[in-house]
Formats: structure tokens, sequence, C-alpha cells
């Protein structure tokens, strides 16, 4: 029952939470000095390099993020290119800095960051000042709104869960009430509901294709029916006040949940360190890391210092090195430490996780 413009705002929220998500948690955070610490020498005996499976999994998660951005990039050098042979129209047709300009485009639709332009069809000339002034109020909405900065996000979030349902499904419902808040906008600007349903359904049956790039009328001409719908459904809408309540809450959690939960998954247990009544932790299976061929032809000795935390269950978590060697070096020790097991330390006889720090030392004899 909120507006679309309410709706519009928690998607496009929601989809800039998941964005920032990985941002925020590869943000270091405060630990306390860990005084527990285990040494571990390396013999020199070499381990073939094989490609692990998950780089393959992140070449494939990049190519798909990839052919998204190129997609969206596609669209920006069309736009460009149609803005440069467009003719501009006269002053005066849109507020402020906006130009509109008449070009090879099948609706009108705007684009650009900075500095919006709105692209009208050649057959803008025909239609009514009523139509002309429903299409230049729609376009307008887009840019008072900042749609094109949402798109951003829109991609932005596709790209890097492009093998994600949810996030498709999210943008689609995203950019159906983008739409739908701007037809709210032609409509309080005085625009008759029945006959702006009808200049849709016109300007969709003279469309040739489906393919709009950009924030257009009709993106998508498939959800022509539920626009037309949504014209006549306005008066169902909530309260304002209750409607910016609502949506601040809403966005104040997602927003929220982005920042707190990455900490919250990491340290949803006090994290202990030896001393006074805490027994340190028990090594009872151990792994051992080894050299790469690469590694030991290059002769690189040294000290990989890990940075983890013994759960209360007796394993590692949250294995990262704090001091490195080489790249693959720093994998193989990760890898090994992150499979070793504990007998986890003890608080007045319950286990609790425990800060930790493992020094694997590198060295060719």
């Amino acid at each position: 029952r909120l507006p679309a413009a309410a709706k519009h705002l928690i998607c496009a929220t929601t989809l800039f939470s998941i964005v920032l998500l990985p941002l925020v948690s590869r943000f270091p955070l405060p630990r306390s000095q860990a005084l527990f610490t285990l040494t571990l020498h390396v013999p020199s005996t070499p381990v073939e390099s094989h490609p692990a499976i998950l780089a393959w999994i992140a070449s494939g998660w990049a190519c798909g993020g990839v052919v998204v951005a190129l997609r969206f990039l596609a669209g920006l050098v069309y736009l460009a290119w149609q803005t440069r042979r467009a003719s501009t129209l006269v002053p005066g047709l849109t507020p402020g800095q906006i130009d509109a300009q008449f070009a090879e485009v099948a609706t009108p639709l705007v684009w650009g960051l900075f500095r919006p332009t709105i692209l009208l069809p050649a057959s803008f000339r025909d239609w009514s000042p009523e139509q002309k002034k429903a299409a230049i109020d729609h376009e307008m909405a887009h840019v008072v709104r900042l749609d094109s900065w949402t798109a951003l996000i829109v991609v932005t979030a596709q790209a890097m869960y492009w093998f994600h349902p949810l996030i498709w499904l999210i943008s689609a419902k995203l950019q159906e009430q983008r739409e739908f808040a701007a037809d709210d906008r032609v409509l309080a600007a005085g625009t008759d509901a029945a006959e702006y349903a009808r200049f849709l359904v016109s300007t969709a049956r003279a469309m040739p294709s489906r393919k709009v790039f950009g924030c257009a009328m009709l993106a998508r001409t498939g959800a022509l029916r539920s626009r037309v719908e949504h014209l006549f459904i306005s008066s169902h809408r909530a309260p304002a006040l209750r409607s910016r309540a609502l949506t601040t809450c809403c966005i104040g959690v997602l927003l929220g949940s982005a920042c707190v939960l990455p900490a919250g998954a990491r340290f949803s247990e006090q994290v202990y360190k030896t001393g006074g009544d805490v027994s340190a932790p028990t090594l009872v299976h151990k792994v051992e890391p080894k050299y790469t061929k690469k590694s030991r032809r290059d002769k690189t000795q040294g000290i990989v210092l890990l940075n983890l935390v013994v759960s209360s269950h007796g394993r590692p978590e949250s294995v990262h090195v704090e001091s490195g060697l080489t790249p693959d070096l720093d994998q193989q020790a990760v890898r090994a430490v992150s499979s070793w097991r504990f007998k986890p330390a003890t608080k007045d006889g319950h286990a609790v996780p425990l800060q930790a720090k493992v020094e694997v030392n590198f060295r060719l004899l």
C-alpha cells in the first residue's frame, strides 16, 4: 500500500546495501592482542601447483559481470551516438539546463548522470499538446528523482551478483516502481489518467522493438498493462506521513544491516585471549603447508603470520594474513591452517572462542 516512489526507494536501498555489504565486510575490525601463538616450521618439500576450483569459479563470476557491464556500456555508447546526431529543440521546452533533442528513438527517454538529456522520437512533432506535456513531465520526473543514479546501482548489483535470481527480481521490481513513480508525477501535474493511459497504449503500438536503453516511458512493453492499471489505483495509496515513516525505517534497517551484519557474523560471541581463567586451546589435528615449486625455485624464505579465531567448536575462523611473504605461500598457509582442529579454549569449564596467531615459518634446508 506504499506509494510507488517509496517502493522504488526501498528496492534501490536494498540493492545499494547488497553492493555495500562485501566492501564493509573487508574493513579491518579492532582486535585485541592475541596472547596464544603457535609456530610451525615448514619443510622444503615442494607441492605441485594445480588450478584451484575457486579460481575457475572466480573467472566465471568475472566473465558474467563483464557481460552485464558491457551490455550497459553498449547502451550508453548508443545513446551518446544518438545524442551527437540529434537536433536540439527550441529552448524552453524543459525547465533548467535539461536538453531535449529529436533522435532516432522509438519512445521518449532520458539518460545522463551529471547532465541529463531527453531524447524524443520524430513522431513527437505530431503529438497533441497534452501528450507532449505528459511525455516531458514523465522524463523530467526521472531527472528530478535521480533515476539515472539508481539505474547505475542496479547495474552494479547485477554485475556483482548476476548469478543470483533475487537480484534480477528486485531489479525488475525497481524498474517497475520507477515507471509507476514517474507516472504518479505526471498525474499530479494535472494529466487525466484515462487520457494518459490511451497515450501509453498508442505509443506502445508504434514501437518497432522492445529494446530501449535508459529510463524510457515504455522500457518494457510487457509491463504496459500493469502501468495502465496503476494509473487508476492511486487513491489506495497510504497516507504520506505514514509512508515516509515506514520508508525511513526500512531504509535505516537495510543500511544498518549492511554495516553491522559483517561484524556481527564474525563476532557474535565475545572473543577471549588466554590468561586468568581462560585456558589455551590444544591443537589436535594439523595439516602441513608445503612449498610451491615456484617459491622453492625462487628460494623464498620467511614467516607468514596469520591472525585467526579458534571458535568454541575448535575450528579456525576469520583466518587472514597479518604479514605475508608471497601470494602463493600465503595461500598455502591459510589453506592449511583453515583445516586445523583444536580442543577449544575454556572459561569456567565452558568452551569459548579465542583469538590466536600462527607463525608459519617457511625455510629451505
